[in-house]
């Protein structure tokens, strides 16, 4: 059974990395890795072997986007609520 103290302990980690994921700005990270893992980046030069992992990345930061936005509005309305 999960103690009390335990579920303090979890909701402050959650609403720790909450706050992290406001200060990630995913949608140029997104913008970026899209960029670096086009055919047009690879036709300009860009050098093939980290296109792969810019590939996955941008994957990452799609999937983290809708976490990241729910934690955004979340961090708003607080700051509404306490204002």
């Amino acid at each position: 059974m999960i103690t009390p103290e335990e579920i303090a302990d979890i909701q402050q980690a959650i609403g720790e990395l909450a706050l992290r994921a406001t200060q990630i700005d995913l949608d140029a990270f997104i913008e970026v890795t899209d960029e670096v893992s086009s055919p047009q980046a690879l036709a300009a030069g860009i050098n093939p072997r980290p296109v792969p992992s810019a590939s996955e990345w941008a994957e990452i930061a799609r999937l983290l986007k809708p976490f990241r936005d729910d934690a955004l509005a979340r961090v708003r309305r607080i700051r509404g609520e306490r204002a």
